[in-house]
């Protein structure tokens, strides 16, 4: 047997009085017992037996796909936690620390992890450790390449032999064997790694890492399950009976699109509704559940149509909705169309939208929109019903939007709730829509989301999932402005460049759904780097509630409905930036081809320059260069709905090529494209494929001392 000598462990949490106890979620020491952990409502209501399904490896894959089984309350409960290289300074809400910003780990001085433990002279790293029965069902990292020479390990149910020991980079590249995509995940740039997969255990789990590290950010999630819950711990074989059926859910995954959903009647509605009017487009007996609600918006102006029509869903006689949003937020697309696909929600670039969170309803459901716009809108599509048995443990969708205009972010943060519900449930998703109106074009002094999320359930004084940074719960990093899908997360909207506009960010929650028994209370930090006015903050919390409960959602009212589009605006060399001399592309001096101006709020200075290409087409600009050295050239391009391809090259430098098409949305980004010295460069720009180019601004970056 290996010895273990551990260097400065606390006392570890067991088990109190048959009930459970666990290891701290936030920094490993123990807690008072909570007592135990609630069993399903409808048991506790009706206090008789009841035969609790056993919990396998192969349970847990199906719960991934499964979006009719996350309407019942789970049998056996369980509560969802996170350990996380949270900020340790960071102890209660009116206490100095709250805000602490160093949400990463450091060997010497900033411990933001359990312990450290010698195993055979080697010292591991312990990220987290749990007792009793649960699964491990999320890995998530901002750089998995930290000590890439290092191991992480998943020890199980006390074994000194982990379960799994791989190199991190690899397991969330999809490169270990079992744990392929789309159940590991790496947004664009290749820097985050995501790692959705169940690894149950009956006698608690610990996860290493053996790294020289500093500087790592992570996040574990777990369900733990009452004492009594039979579970089936994982292990290789475990996963080799299951390989059927892990193959099918991540060709499920993969293909979100065509999810299958049940089916039983379809009811298609097309709906004109005039200014400050309303109209039905579901009136159904139960029981029931729609299985997929689709809906198209058309109107003169369909961006305003999208927020100021909104959707609002009664189930079996509520005299409030349970559902109630502006119907492009609702789907995740804000504003206007922003193509995503996802499990739960798909949104094409024609403006159709799919919503497969199953709505269930026991004896009414009635759908309705209002417009609250000054243009008359039409709503086409249609509901899908399928078959569904409610019980006593069945649930309603809860989806409830709210924003913020005017608000001001600040680099010392300020927690914002996004839902706050009392009762029972299971909270499955979150989305975030921002205008930013940072004048900063990069990520590095314009960005937004430094804050964490702040999760309590059941009451906790304090957060029994605590983040690392608000980028870092939606699956990505690094102030990423890269549009990206993938089954759980996304960010369909980020208009640039860096991270100023409009921005769209969601998360949905499977096998990492949040249980709570008496309430949920969903917090946000905002905290930007830069002090930042004018900031609007949208956001819905999806989740599944017992009848019964109540929400603190405000009355949705016509001036929430407004779109506050960022304002014009100019370049500021500040944060990353700052070392810049920012030349707008209109003003520079063409040597060579042709370009005319195009207008508009999106560009710095309120227009760019811009040609439509064919292919073979060239433009030069000479761009002054200031002070001795190599400077850095960097260009910022429009991206857009028959944009074109180009070659990028400063004087004789090595062509960079870059796609400007998208399929819906204008957008900005910033491309490093070479090296200039002297008094100036030129730059030019050569056709790949025919289309639209456009260029804003070239910002040229002093050498680095």
């Amino acid at each position: 047997m290996p010895s273990r000598e551990q260097a400065g462990a606390p006392t570890r949490a067991r088990s109190c009085q048959s009930t459970v106890s666990r290891v701290s979620s936030r920094t490993g020491h123990a807690r008072p017992c909570p007592g135990p952990l609630p069993e399903t409502i409808a048991h506790l209501a009706t206090k008789g037996p009841r035969h609790v399904p056993k919990v396998t490896t192969g349970r847990l894959l199906r719960e991934m796909i499964d979006l009719n089984s996350i309407t019942y309350y789970p049998d056996p409960y369980y509560k969802c936690i996170q350990f996380s290289s949270y900020d340790r300074r960071s102890v209660a809400p009116d206490a100095p620390g709250w805000f602490a910003n160093a949400d990463n780990t450091n060997a010497t001085d900033r411990k933001n992890y359990v312990r450290d433990e010698t195993v055979d002279g080697r010292t591991e790293h312990v990220l987290a450790e749990v007792d009793g029965p649960g699964a491990l069902v999320r890995f998530w990292s901002a750089n998995p390449w930290v000590g890439e020479e290092g191991r992480l390990r998943i020890y199980v149910d006390g074994s000194d032999e982990p379960v799994l020991d791989a190199s991190m980079l690899d397991l969330v590249d999809g490169k270990v064997e079992g744990f392929p995509e789309p159940f590991a995940v790496r947004p664009p740039a290749g820097k985050a790694g995501n790692l959705y997969f169940p690894i149950p255990f009956r006698n608690g789990c610990k996860v290493t890492h053996d790294g020289d590290w500093n500087g790592f950010y992570y996040q574990l999630n777990f369900r733990q399950y009452a004492d009594s819950a039979d579970v089936d711990t994982f292990s290789m074989a475990e996963l080799a009976k299951y390989q059927a059926i892990a193959t099918e859910v991540g060709e499920r995954l993969t293909d979100a699109m065509n999810l299958p959903v049940q089916s039983e009647s379809v009811t298609p509605f097309d709906v004109t509704v005039g200014p400050d009017g309303e109209g039905d487009i579901y009136n159904e007996e139960g029981p029931g559940a729609i299985t997929t609600l689709t809906a198209r918006v058309s109107a003169p102006n369909t961006r305003d149509a999208l927020r100021q029509v909104v959707l609002q869903v009664f189930f079996d006689g509520s005299p409030t909705p349970q559902i109630e949003s502006p119907i492009g937020d609702f789907f995740g697309s804000a504003p206007g169309v922003c193509p995503l696909v996802s499990l739960p929600f798909v949104v094409e670039s024609d403006g159709t939208m799919h919503c497969r969170l199953a709505m269930p309803f026991g004896h009414w459901a009635t759908m309705r929109l209002k417009n609250y716009g000054p243009q008359a809108v039409t709503v086409s599509g249609q509901i899908v019903r399928g078959p569904y048995e409610w019980t006593d443990s069945s649930m309603h969708l809860r989806a409830k939007w709210r924003i913020d205009h005017g608000v001001e972010g600040r680099p010392d943060g300020y927690d914002w709730p996004y839902l706050i519900v009392s009762g029972g449930g299971v909270w499955v998703g979150t989305s975030l829509m921002l205008m930013n109106p940072t004048p900063i074009p990069t990520p590095g002094g314009g960005w937004w989301g430094e804050g964490d999320e702040k999760i309590y359930i059941d009451g906790e004084s304090f957060p029994s999932t605590f983040g690392t940074g608000s980028e870092d719960y939606f699956g990505y990093s690094w102030s990423s402005p890269e549009l990206f899908q993938a089954a759980y997360i996304g960010q369909p909207r980020n208009d640039g460049p860096g991270n100023r506009g409009y921005v769209a960010n969601h998360r949905w929650h499977m096998i990492d759904a949040l249980p709570f028994a008496q309430s949920i209370e969903f917090y946000m930090e905002l905290q930007t780097h830069t002090p930042t006015k004018g900031i609007s903050y949208g956001r819905i919390g999806y989740c599944y509630t017992r009848p019964g409960a109540r929400d603190d959602h405000p009355q949705i009212n016509p001036s929430m409905l407004v779109l506050r589009d960022p304002p014009a605006w100019e370049v500021l060399p500040a944060g990353s930036a700052a070392n810049s001399v920012v030349h707008e592309a209109e003003c520079l001096e063409v040597v060579s081809g042709r370009v005319e101006t195009e207008s508009g709020v999106l560009w710095s200075a309120g227009s760019q320059a811009c040609f439509a290409a064919q292919e073979g087409d060239t433009v030069s600009f000479d761009v002054p260069v200031a002070g001795e050295g190599a400077h850095g050239v960097i260009v910022c391009l429009t991206k857009r709905p028959g944009g074109g391809a180009c070659s990028v090259s400063v004087g004789d430098g090595e062509g960079h090529d870059i796609d400007l098409v998208h399929a819906a949305l204008v957008h900005l980004r910033e491309y490093s494209v070479g090296e200039a010295s002297g008094d100036s460069a030129t730059l030019t720009l050569t056709c790949t494929r025919a289309g639209h180019i456009g260029i804003d601004y070239v910002r040229v970056a002093a050498p680095r001392a």
